[in-house]
């Protein structure tokens, strides 16, 4: 028995028993039983004076002297007022005799007897007090509630009463399931105190419903839309009833679900409810002064709709009716998502009683249950204890701290889920207030001194040496009280707008830290009423703002006796964040869209719309907590980093690792890592070493992808040794485009691997190792030639794959790569742009003699079905083929089908074009520029002489040194050097061909080098004949003259050409006709032939004059006649004309078509003149001619374009032209003979021979 703590002079003599109460009438029975009993349960309905009378009760029965009496409230706000109830029937102050204690707040004092307290405190107390030795009895106030501290200290309790033999316990409780708190107490006796209550008349009033598939459910979703209805007809029932009984008005208490539903309800009652009424809604967060509007009387009745506040923590006056929808937002915690959840869920049988009960306080009530009978039946008894749904970490702490051994098998009431505990076991690991035996830490001890929720407390000790502590404070208490900030429903813009000078753009938490220093600013500035009414303007609560300040107060001590020092200068954002995290790592969030979030373990969440942060969002957040309604949201949220979180998280990081892989520069293994924290990843691909996280896979990966391959940062000798070897055989399977000549990368992995110890795996290791191994054996990583080769290779690779191909007398440089699908796949031919045009389409044709006759059996798959089944077995026939061939001589396809020929298979260069070959089989030319640098590449040589006719170098295929040697502009005369035939040179050492040739341009006769031999001889041509009209300067006079004199010949050119051109032009076509191909390329071969050009001139002019003089007249009468063809009926015959006319090129016919065309020219004019007059009869006829003509001269241009563009010879096609020509007047202008026989049969088999 411990001693007398409390002098027994101070207990009151006489005890004043005067209230008329219902549990004074059991006081004899209930004292006797503290007397003989160590635990009592006493059960009875509010309003029997339980909770004020049984400490005076305790007191007459003795106790109160060997210890003081405790007596614990679930609310603070009721142990202030029963302690102050209880003073003052015992006539003592409060303070002395009675006191009373809650968070922050003491108010007892050494002679204190009585001493009232919230559940918490008195927990809080066994960390100094394992025993309880303060106290000889403890009444357990309101354990009806079952609330997580109740439900602790009852199983706590419950061990300690054996330690405790003279200790008694009372619990009080509303007559509800009394029987499990004897059973609990080894079944102690029970007491049932009966209330001061009236009858209660219920009445069952479903909600009715629009009939819909829906309707077997009757959850609140479904009869959500119908309640403002339902509450409507429910109030006038209610009035009808006071009515009918003729009593005097009451006022009317309407429960609701959420503050939303309140305010819905609200508005539908002042448009449909009865008239002069007053509405007042009644909810936790309601201001101060809006909820005192509920407990003063107004003029007339009142309907007050309210949460379950209003069930059991306040007591509204004169309610004579109770409207119960039946359901209730209670807050349930998810072991899944971790997120405090606030469903919306039917309310239990014992919460529907304890509702209904409100209205039989002072008089007979009527509660109108908006839902069955049968579903009230159907409901759980009870409301479920909030240790079956809340988060266990401050009881599991508080227990370990205590040292009350495994949870599961401490004696609580209801046993706690065990998906729970590990989930509070989670949370302590998580704060680092447990070890991995589940043992307490220094840190957990500290958090248990702190008297705040874990996670608060947990920020305020990383707060200390971050330099952050007063701010982390300065949060903390706003979280641990009601938010000061008051939001009215009438003036929330108002509020808000007021709130928001208080704001941080990127945090809420620094809300309270910015309104913290304005008020500190204030204290010493302002009187005090000054500011009750800065508070009062902005919307802050005066009472929670004073709160706030001694709960920071009180906290502030608590840490300078731990030790903890408080800052002095102000923090900055980040010391402050990253000791909030601490406390939040797992309520972070990353954004995954516009407004959408992950949270941990895969939990989609919105910003709380209140926050700063709601509209501009930030990447990583956290959040003070994750609330579900209908959506899950995150409240009280500020702007983290991924860093900040990887930091402080370390132990709970999962780290993964992908992409192992080699890089020279590092000279080290590399990964890729991916930390994650709860499912959220914070990094994905950052770069890491992989050598001390798997050193074996990386020295593998060092092997293989640094040794093997030969990609590693040192100069070795080894290392060229063995990488000159492996180039010599893969040169080889490239030409031979094999890939079984070279061991496998296994082989040469072995190697490496049997030499090199076990802990190499970088570059820096390995040349450690490498440079003391060769002082002893210094090639004992040298590879053998036998090491590399897996098989022998061919003896005839050599001759089969030349290195170099003989063009223009140069051997260029060939490379081979195997590779298909490779831009580089087969051979490529290294040209020097100056070659260009010196290489043959012939010649690339045969590629090499190793490829060719695979080429050849290439082209006999791709031909058609009828044609291979004569030449099987294909692989037989291309080698017998390519014995009867002589390599590179003349072209491939027409060698091959002469070969065929002779074997009975006819097959035409038309099939041969359709067979596709493989890219391999065409020769890849790389064209190489100064420099060495690639101009060009591809396997199609027109194009790649296209696209580089534009560089000087591949167009005149000379350097700029040799062009400014020889070419010359503004000649006259012949002054310049003898003109060889070709000039070979070089362009920076790469061997060049060029041909120099006179040619006649725009600006006068120019001395050029030129790349190709055909376009050289073509324009020399051109520019000698214009060298001698020059010289021939009386006889172009007489020429001259003749030309005006003819009829009409300069009047009906002047559409195409000017006088002088017209004269220019005919003297040119005249003085080439004359030279023939005797074309001079020396100064004295020119000079030989200038007199047989001056006596010829004039006379072969007078004799062509006549015929150019035609031309042009019928060429201006058939442009006129065409002029006036407007009728749509001819548009396809005009246009045909037209491209006839224009493709006759009267603007420079005589320079580029020999004198013999020019007589054709009048036939062909003379020929349009007759369809022109046959038309008007013919239409039909020569459109369909038209089309076929169309066809034919469309197909000849493409194929003109193509030949020009490969450097090919136009010649040939030339006679294809001028056949297509005679082939009109056959069509248009019979009788008129052709200068040959044509036809289209005739047409096509010349078609065939020139796509040949």
């Amino acid at each position: 028995m411990s001693q007398p703590v409390v002098p027994a002079r101070l207990i009151p003599e006489t005890i004043d028993w005067s209230a008329d109460l219902p549990v004074l009438a059991e006081r004899e029975r209930l004292q006797a039983a503290i007397e003989r009993h160590q635990v009592i349960i006493v059960a009875g309905e509010t309003g029997s004076g339980k909770t004020t009378q049984l400490p005076k009760i305790c007191l007459a029965a003795g106790r109160g002297r060997a210890g003081m009496i405790g007596h614990t409230q679930p609310r603070r706000i009721a142990a202030r007022t029963v302690a102050q109830r209880i003073a003052d029937e015992l006539g003592t102050p409060l303070g002395q005799g009675v006191g009373f204690k809650v968070r922050f707040s003491d108010h007892t004092a050494a002679q204190t007897y009585l001493k009232v307290m919230t559940d918490g405190v008195l927990l809080a107390e066994l960390a100094r007090d394992r025993l309880l030795r303060a106290y000889d009895t403890l009444i357990i106030d309101e354990a009806h509630e079952r609330s997580l501290n109740i439900d602790f200290l009852l199983g706590f309790l419950k061990t300690l009463l054996p330690k405790r033999p003279d200790l008694r316990v009372i619990i009080t409780s509303a007559t509800i399931d009394v029987a499990r708190f004897s059973q609990h107490f080894t079944d102690a006796p029970v007491f049932i105190v009966e209330g001061r209550s009236y009858p209660v008349e219920m009445v069952y009033a479903p909600i009715s419903l629009e009939p819909s598939a829906g309707n077997e459910d009757d959850g609140y979703e479904l009869i959500e839309e119908a309640l403002p209805r339902a509450v409507v007809e429910a109030v006038d029932r209610c009035i009808a009833y006071e009515r009918e009984h003729k009593r005097s008005s009451g006022d009317i208490l309407v429960f609701a679900s959420s503050e939303r539903e309140i305010r819905q309800l609200a508005e539908n009652l002042r448009r449909f409810g009865p008239p002069h009424c007053e509405i007042l809604p009644l909810y936790s967060r309601l201001s101060v002064a809006e909820q005192q509007k509920v407990f003063s009387r107004g003029a007339g009745r009142r309907i007050v709709i309210a949460t379950n506040v209003a069930e059991t923590s306040l007591t509204v006056p004169n309610i004579h009716f109770v409207i119960d929808p039946g359901f209730a937002r209670i807050s349930r915690y998810s072991y899944r998502s971790k997120v405090q959840r606030l469903p919306i869920e039917a309310v239990s049988q014992a919460s529907a009683n304890q509702r209904a009960g409100r209205c039989g306080r002072i008089a007979p009530g009527l509660c109108i249950r908006l839902y069955s009978e049968a579903d009230f039946i159907s409901r759980r008894e009870f409301t479920d204890p909030e240790i079956q749904r809340t988060n266990l970490a401050a009881v599991i702490l508080q227990m370990q701290l205590l040292k009350l051994g495994n949870i599961d098998d401490f004696p609580f009431l209801d046993r706690p889920d065990s998906r729970l505990v590990n989930d509070g076991l989670r949370l302590l690991d998580e704060l680092g207030a447990l070890d991995s035996s589940l043992r307490i830490t220094s840190v957990g001890r500290q958090i248990a001194q702190l008297p705040l929720d874990p996670r608060l407390a947990r920020m305020v000790i990383a707060a200390a040496p971050l330099g952050a502590l007063h701010e982390v404070l300065v949060i903390v208490a706003a979280l641990s009280v009601q938010d000061p900030r008051e939001r009215p429903h009438d003036k929330q813009q108002a509020a808000d707008e007021r709130h928001a000078q208080f704001r941080h753009e990127d945090s809420d938490f620094l809300f309270f830290v910015n309104l913290w220093q304005v008020l500190a600013e204030q204290k010493s500035a302002l009187t005090e009423r000054q500011r009750r009414e800065f508070a009062r303007k902005h919307f802050l609560s005066w009472m929670r703002l004073r709160e706030w300040r001694e709960t920071y107060r009180q906290l502030t001590q608590q840490c300078e006796r731990m030790g903890l020092k408080i800052n002095q200068q102000a923090a900055p954002y980040e010391p402050v964040h990253r000791a909030m995290l601490t406390g939040l790592l797992s309520q972070i969030a990353h954004k995954t869209d516009e407004r959408e979030y992950l949270a941990p373990r895969n939990q989609k969440a919105l910003i709380f719309p209140g926050s700063v942060l709601s509209k501009k969002g930030s990447p990583w957040i956290m959040a003070a907590e994750l609330v579900e309604t209908h959506r899950v949201y995150l409240r009280m949220v500020a702007k983290i980093t991924p860093e900040w979180i990887e930091h402080i998280a370390q132990p709970w990081l999962k780290r993964s690792y992908a992409e192992p892989h080699w890089r020279r520069k590092q000279g080290r293994v590399m990964a890729y890592e991916q930390s994650a924290l709860f499912g959220l990843i914070l990094h994905s691909r950052r770069l890491v070493n992989y050598e001390p996280i798997a050193k074996p896979e990386a020295r593998e990966i060092f092997i293989r992808d640094a040794l093997v391959t030969g990609d590693i940062s040192i100069k070795a000798a080894f290392l060229q040794h063995n990488q000159a070897l492996i180039d010599d055989v893969t040169r080889i399977e490239d030409k031979t485009r094999r890939r079984d000549l070279l061991v496998d990368e296994h082989t040469l992995f072995s190697f490496y691997e049997q030499r090199i110890p076990a802990d190499v795996a970088s570059q820096k290791t390995f040349e450690d190792w490498r440079h003391r191994i060769e002082k002893s054996q210094p090639q004992v990583l040298f590879l053998t030639a036998e090491e590399v080769l897996a098989r022998a290779a061919d003896e005839h690779t050599e001759t089969d794959f030349p290195d170099t191909m003989a063009i223009a007398g140069h051997g260029l440089a060939l490379s081979y790569h195997f590779e298909p699908g490779h831009d580089d796949d087969g051979v490529t031919l290294r040209i020097p742009a100056g070659l260009l045009h010196e290489v043959s389409e012939e010649r690339l044709d045969w590629l090499v003699p190793g490829l060719v006759t695979d080429k050849v059996e290439a082209l006999l798959r791709g031909l058609p079905k009828a044609y291979r089944r004569q030449l099987v077995p294909l692989p037989d026939t291309a080698r017998q083929l390519m014995d009867q061939l002589s390599f590179a001589e003349g072209s491939l396809i027409s060698a091959l089908s002469a070969a065929l020929r002779q074997r009975g298979v006819v097959i035409e260069r038309a099939i041969w074009a359709e067979v596709a070959l493989a890219p391999h089989f065409l020769v890849n030319m790389a064209v190489i520029g100064a420099s060495r640098q690639v101009l060009a590449k591809g396997r199609d040589l027109a194009r790649l002489r296209a696209l580089l006719a534009r560089q000087p170098e591949a167009a005149t295929g000379s350097a700029p040194e040799t062009r400014r040697q020889w070419e010359r502009s503004g000649i006259s005369k012949w002054d310049f050097p003898d003109l060889p035939e070709a000039i070979d040179t070089d362009v920076d050492g790469l061997p060049a061909r060029a041909y120099p040739a006179l040619q006649l341009g725009p600006q006068g006769l120019a001395l050029k080098l030129m790349a190709n031999a055909a376009q050289a001889q073509r324009a020399h041509e051109m520019g000698v004949a214009e060298l001698l009209r020059q010289a021939c300067a009386s006889e172009q006079k007489t020429i001259a003259a003749a030309m005006k004199k003819s009829p009409g010949l300069l009047l009906q050119s002047a559409k195409w050409l000017a006088p002088a051109a017209l004269e220019q032009q005919f003297m040119l076509g005249i003085i080439a006709q004359l030279l023939a191909d005797d074309l001079p390329r020396t100064h004295s071969d020119f000079q030989q032939i200038l007199p047989r050009i001056r006596a010829r001139l004039v006379p072969t002019a007078l004799t062509l004059l006549p015929c150019v003089s035609a031309i042009y007249r019928l060429a201006h009468e058939a442009y006129r006649q065409l002029d006036s063809l407007t009728q749509p009926v001819y548009s396809l015959a005009v246009k045909d004309m037209q491209c006839q006319l224009d493709a006759y090129d009267f603007a420079g016919f005589m320079q580029h078509w020999p004198v013999s065309r020019w007589q054709h020219y009048e036939r062909y004019l003379q020929a349009l003149s007759m369809r022109l007059e046959k038309l008007p009869h013919n239409v039909v006829r020569d459109d369909r001619a038209s089309a076929e003509l169309q066809a034919l001269w469309q197909q000849w241009t493409a194929l003109l374009e193509r030949t020009e563009a490969r450097g090919g010879d136009s010649e040939a096609l030339a006679v294809y032209r001028w056949l297509l020509e005679e082939y009109r007047i056959s069509l248009f202008a019979q009788p008129m003979k052709t200068a040959e026989p044509v036809s289209a049969k005739r047409l096509s088999k010349l078609w065939q021979t020139l796509t040949q």
